[in-house]
């Protein structure tokens, strides 16, 4: 053997050692008395976070439970609520219609219909005056709510129609407060009722009175 080719030998079987030490596994030589101890013990895999979204979306409905609790049930301030507050109209307290009379210039018979338990009403009667007359009147009234001591003003206009020796017509302006008590179902009122004859001639009139009513 020539020296060239001896040293080409060498060569190689240096190479070979120098991988042989550095990763003998490469070459399938395996120390299985080491193996099992190199091995390490393998970690639990990490729960995916699509099942950590999950998570927080079934949880969701439970946070909002309470709050469509509190939506659903009402506040305790609005179940003590009265039925009838001030603003109400005063008709709630009775009925819608009531019927009684009125004492004083002229004195006679008298009704007042709430219209749909707003502040307004309709009140219209049938008196005689001490100067020998029929008067039909009819009137639309606004209340101003409740006072103290269930107490509810008012004012309107309407029209008075006067049968005796004259027949006139007048214009009303009544003014006057009315007492409507829960119970019983009752309606008491003073008024004074300025009035214009317009026809067949005009001038100044006043009239007015007490009176009563129950109301149905």
């Amino acid at each position: 053997m020539s020296h060239r080719a001896l040293a080409s030998a060498t060569i190689i079987l240096l190479t070979a050692a120098t991988a042989l030490a550095g990763d003998p596994a490469q070459f399938g030589i395996v120390d299985h008395d080491e193996a099992p101890a190199s091995k390490s013990k393998p970690e639990p895999a990490a729960a995916p976070p699509v099942a950590k979204k999950e998570r927080g979306k079934r949880s969701a409905p439970a946070a909002a439970r309470p709050v469509e609790r509190a939506r659903a049930q009402p506040s305790a301030a609005s179940a003590e609520t009265p039925a009838h507050s001030s603003s109400a109209a005063p008709a709630t307290y009775g009925g819608t219609f009531g019927a009684g009379a009125i004492f004083g210039e002229p004195t006679g018979l008298t009704a007042k219909y709430w219209l749909n338990h707003s502040r307004d009403a309709i009140d219209f009667g049938l008196a005689y005056s001490v100067r020998n007359y029929l008067m039909l009147y009819a009137d639309k009234l606004w209340h101003f709510g409740r006072l103290p001591h269930q107490l509810s003003a008012y004012f309107g206009g309407g029209a008075g129609l006067f049968l005796g020796k004259d027949t006139r017509v007048d214009l009303r302006i009544p003014v006057g407060v009315e007492w409507l008590p829960s119970r019983p179902r009752i309606g008491v009122f003073a008024e004074l009722v300025p009035a214009l004859r317009v026809a067949p001639s005009t001038g100044f009139d006043l009239n007015g009175g007490v009176g009563v009513r129950y109301y149905f």
